[in-house]
């Protein structure tokens, strides 16, 4: 992890869930339905608040997110 004066110098962040036992949850009939995962909206939602305060535009934020 970064420290609040180091955030803004790294352009792109990834953060590997993998092994995080962040566990999705499926609304829906079989592979069909839809999928959401909590922790992981956790994670990008205090990201983008550390954004925010530092301050960072809102128009130079931008995220995207794995779909299997």
């Amino acid at each position: 992890m970064t420290s609040d004066d180091d955030i803004l110098e790294i352009p792109v962040v990834f953060f590997d869930t993998a092994g995080c036992e962040y566990f999705e949850k499926l609304e829906g009939e079989g592979d069909e339905g839809s999928r959401c995962n909590e922790n992981e909206a956790t994670i990008v939602h205090n990201w983008v608040e550390s954004l925010v305060r530092d301050p960072v535009l809102a128009k130079r934020i931008g995220l995207t997110s794995e779909i299997d």
